[in-house]
């Protein structure tokens, strides 16, 4: 079925993966990811959380980035045998597998524990029954939606099935064992997608009081009559509940906590580094419309155009704001009500997890057919919904995107569907005892009926073999940068310029660093320093459908050579326009006429749209000046994060430091010794203490320096094994930052910034 139900994708599997050429091939985000944590890892030796192969040469973290770890982790041995599309695929495959499996171990379990005495459970109908609920979880046409819009993270559900079970196990069963392997399945699951941890909390937390309640009803029956002894006897159960469930709870949390610190911990830190979620995110628009639930995807034979739907979706004339992720099924709903009406004591808990999921995933405001504003007889008003609450909790605000609930709102849907079904087919064993054939018949229909309402097939995919235009990047063993059109930064907010991520992917093949780049969170000045440098901020105008005037123009002619030469960009490489995604199609040919006309260029590769250049490398001075606060573009571009803005300071350009470790850039020939000279004046004022400057070059400390009052020069001596070819990263540490307005009388305003 998982080869049947994503067809092409077998037919493909080393060349293409799943993903829509009209949308924002975000599919190619996670076959990036897999190969850096083993390029990090293995070739470069360093943290696979942090890059500087993209933003560069900032860099970025990837902390908060969609990494799929698990997905990684579990591909590292395959590399050296598989091509990375291929890789993929079989994962997605076997999460399909997995997810299906893990659903029917968890609902016959559930069959099990709730018809522990009855017959029901000795015939087939439980298995075929808990069947239906795994083909329903891991077929559902919402994990293919998320696969064809390249959401990889979101098809990655195969561990939350199972650690529901062994929760499940961990509450009714005594032992180690259970918890143990549900903080493992919890850890599993939180790797492929942090925000998973949220949704699987909130899961425990109703799992835990439904099970309780359960308690504490079969221990109050026997207090009836007798307030005190009723009372008495809910305090014992609590009690007891307490000592015998507690501690096996403790035993899975540490598990998790343990097995997930490496990238908890940093996951919390950068949380709360400066750059949290601002806003809500354009929770509302990501949200699952009401009218959705009940209609078909777009990947449906019944549900419209796919690339037609995504094309009316950007431009905000589809039936709803976003694409339509979560299709319940008519089947299954009808199937799952079923179930939750006639098992509706012993189904509590998933009854609420299945109401609690929907409302959440339905998003700040109630959306009907796209609309969130509703005319009430001339009285215009909204209906907020409980997700608002949400927003308000902190890391739990991190999930912008409510659609996301549906990992589990299908999985709540699936167990009380299997019920539904189970029901039904032992209504039809008993009813038609000598018809045998009509148990078979009604289950063969509920197959159909739930696979074919799901259908989502031909799975839409994208080409992912390697152009030959990067074939002399690759052969090329020295370290250097590329300019790559279409050029762009894009985080989970927006884009600046014109990004394509599949020409991230490339630079698996090339191994090259790239100034573009594609994360999900970062701090403002990520976007702002691109913004600000020569060239490229002309580029991202023109990509955007911008101007640059004659003047401007001659300008960057003018920085081109020391463009090219500070960032070490040897190539350039054009790739073509695809078909229905604007900006970059509409204006490929002024950004390529642009480069042409501006940076010292030789083609040499022109075929199928791609465009390679060979870029004029003038060579270094002996000597480089960084003015700081000059309005040169050396200086756009050296300067890092931690530097306010440019002013004149007692006569002389310059910035303020105002962070520890403010960083700056320089390129230098190669592993030779340089001096360097910094020009520099200590913030004075009463009872100041003494300051100094401490450099690290690239990572190596240099001998600390006591600053004295007024423009001094500090001089060090940067020997030939501290230096890299290309760009150096100098960062400055110092003995204190002091604020003028935190510290002199008055407002303490100091020249133009403060």
């Amino acid at each position: 079925l998982a080869v049947a139900l994503t067809w092409p994708l077998a037919r493909h599997l080393t060349t293409h993966v799943p993903g829509s050429d009209t949308w924002a091939f975000d599919e190619y985000t996670f076959l990036w990811n897999t190969w850096w944590l083993r390029y990090s890892l293995l070739d470069l030796g360093q943290n696979p959380l942090h890059t500087t192969h993209i933003f560069y040469p900032l860099g970025i973290s990837l902390v908060l980035y969609t990494y799929n770890l698990f997905n990684a982790l579990i591909a590292l041995p395959l590399q050296a045998f598989l091509p990375l599309p291929a890789i993929s695929n079989l994962t997605f495959l076997a999460a399909t597998i997995l997810s299906a499996y893990g659903t029917f171990l968890l609902t016959t379990y559930l069959f099990r524990s709730k018809f522990a005495n009855l017959q029901i459970c000795k015939f087939a109908n439980c298995t075929l029954a808990a069947f239906l609920s795994g083909l329903i979880y891991a077929f559902g046409s919402y994990r293919l939606v998320y696969a064809a819009i390249g959401h990889y993270d979101m098809w990655s559900t195969a561990w939350i099935p199972l650690y529901t079970l062994f929760l499940l196990k961990t509450l009714r069963e005594p032992g180690r064992r259970n918890p143990v392997l549900a903080g493992l399945f919890l850890t599993l699951a939180m790797l492929n997608e942090m925000i998973f941890g949220v949704f699987l909390a909130m899961l425990t937390a109703i799992l835990v009081i439904g099970h309780w309640r359960s308690g504490d009803w079969e221990i109050g029956k026997l207090g009836i009559g007798n307030w005190e002894l009723s009372i008495g006897n809910w305090e014992l159960g609590i009690e007891h509940w307490a000592l015998s469930i507690g501690p096996r709870l403790v035993v899975m949390s540490l598990v998790a906590g343990v097995l997930y610190a490496p990238v908890g911990i940093p996951i919390v830190r950068e949380m709360f580094g400066g750059y949290e979620l601002a806003g809500w995110g354009d929770a509302d628009k990501l949200s699952v419309d009401l009218a959705g639930l009940v209609t078909p995807t777009a990947l449906h034979p019944w549900g419209g155009d796919w690339a037609d739907t995504l094309r009316q979706t950007r431009e905000g004339a589809a039936r709803f704001r976003d694409v339509n992720t979560v299709f319940l099924g008519w089947t299954g709903l009808a199937l799952a009500l079923l179930g939750a009406v006639r098992y509706r004591r012993r189904l509590a808990a998933w009854i609420a997890a299945f109401v609690t999921f929907t409302l959440f995933s339905l998003g700040p405001l109630l959306q009907i057919n796209g609309r969130s504003l509703f005319d009430l007889d001339g009285l215009e008003t909204t209906v907020p919904l409980p997700f608002i609450l949400l927003h308000y909790i902190p890391i739990v605000k991190a999930n912008r995107v409510p659609n996301r609930f549906s990992v589990v709102l299908m999985l709540a849907l699936a167990v009380l569907a299997g019920f539904g079904a189970l029901w039904l087919l032992q209504g039809a064993r008993n009813k038609m005892q000598d018809a045998r054939w009509l148990p078979a018949t009604c289950y063969l229909l509920l197959a159909t009926f739930i696979l074919f309402e799901h259908l989502s097939i031909p799975l839409p995919l994208t080409d992912a073999r390697i152009p030959p235009v990067y074939e002399p990047l690759a052969a090329e063993p020295d370290d250097f940068a590329i300019l790559q059109l279409p050029l762009g930064w894009r985080n989970s907010f927006g884009v600046q310029g014109a990004e394509n991520t599949r020409t991230q992917y490339y630079q698996t093949y090339h191994h090259k660093r790239l100034l573009s780049g594609n994360i999900s969170r970062n701090p403002p000045f990520k976007f702002d320093y691109f913004r600000r440098a020569p060239i490229l901020d002309s580029l991202i105008t023109i990509q955007t459908y911008g101007q640059v005037d004659a003047e401007r123009r001659a300008a960057d002619r003018a920085a081109a050579a020391e463009f090219v030469r500070f960032y070490d960009i040897r190539y350039v490489i054009v790739a073509p326009g695809v078909p229905g995604r604007p900006p970059y199609v509409d204006t490929r040919d002024a950004a390529v006429a642009y480069i042409e006309e501006v940076l010292p260029l030789e083609k040499t590769y022109d075929r199928d749209g791609w465009l390679r250049y060979r870029v004029e490398q003038p060579p270094l001075p002996a000597a480089l000046t960084v003015d700081f606060g000059a309005a040169e573009p050396l200086t756009a571009m050296a300067l890092g994060e931690g530097w306010a803005a440019a002013e004149e300071i007692q006569g002389r350009s310059a910035q303020w430091a105002v962070e520890q470790g403010a960083r700056l850039f320089l390129p230098a020939a190669g592993r030779a010794s340089y001096r360097l000279t910094l020009t520099a004046q200590p913030f004075d004022f009463p009872g100041a203490a003494a300051q100094t400057v401490t450099p690290l070059l690239n990572g190596r400390r240099l001998e600390t320096r006591t600053l004295t009052p007024g423009w001094a020069a500090y001089t060090w001596d940067a020997p030939a094994e501290s230096m890299r070819p290309g760009l150096n990263e100098l960062r400055l540490e110092f003995a204190r930052l002091d604020a003028p307005a935190e510290v002199l009388p008055g407002n303490g305003a100091i020249g133009a910034t403060g």
